[in-house]
């Protein structure tokens, strides 16, 4: 027999009829069995449906963080507006007075 390893875990196992001796990995609670074939178990979603989800997570918080970054630029232009001092508009927002003028103006 020769030995290979496990497309799914890495473990080393031997090589039976063309697969992977089954062996077992840490579940949540338990131990459970890997299939060997580098698909995961019967319930678990695939590498591509987790590739899937992770992308439609990524959306999500892709949009949250365009509507944040909305919301805080228009908060400094208001601040702007308002008369407060670019120094303190600054140090608030955590950016240098070149930024905050940039955002003023528009130009990034």
């Amino acid at each position: 027999m020769t030995t290979g390893t496990c497309p799914r875990c890495g473990q080393t196992e031997y090589v039976r009829l063309g697969g992977m001796a089954p062996h077992m990995l840490p579940g949540d609670d338990a131990l459970i069995e890997c299939s060997g074939t580098g698909q995961p178990p019967v319930g678990e979603p695939s590498a591509l449906e987790a590739v899937a989800e992770a992308t439609a997570a990524k959306a999500l918080v892709d949009r949250d963080a365009e509507t944040a970054d909305r919301t805080w630029r228009e908060a400094i232009r208001t601040a702007i507006t308002a008369g407060f001092r670019v120094v303190a508009i600054a140090e608030a927002a955590g950016v240098t007075r070149d930024r905050v003028y940039q955002i003023r103006d528009g130009r990034r």
